[in-house]
């Protein structure tokens, strides 16, 4: 099973501009016939974000509405995220930031 979500662009650029600005590492996409973001480093940069807020898995997962089991299965990369995905996850790791970051 391929473990990345392929979404067209014009440019690696372009593909870039499609994530998060937080997730926007180049690491995160492979040059292939079309740009593909990969699952398993973007789940890690969550993952790591999340940490550095210091949010729990269950309280991210609860906070997206999701199970902590799926949340793990999205940031160890076995699960693909969607674009939904991603704007929750951001949304809940901003607020996060501004909770306990002060």
């Amino acid at each position: 099973m391929q473990k990345s979500l392929t979404i067209e662009s014009e440019s690696i650029e372009d593909a870039l501009k499609q994530l998060p600005d937080w997730l926007s590492e180049k690491e995160s996409i492979k040059t292939v016939e079309k740009w593909e973001y990969d699952w398993v480093s973007i789940g890690r940069q969550v993952r790591e974000r999340r940490k550095s807020t210091g949010m729990s898995l269950r309280s991210a997962a609860r906070w997206m509405s999701v199970s902590a089991t799926y949340l793990s299965d999205l940031e160890r990369g076995i699960l693909p995220w969607s674009s939904a995905r991603l704007k929750d996850i951001t949304n809940v790791l901003d607020m996060a930031e501004r909770t306990f970051n002060k």
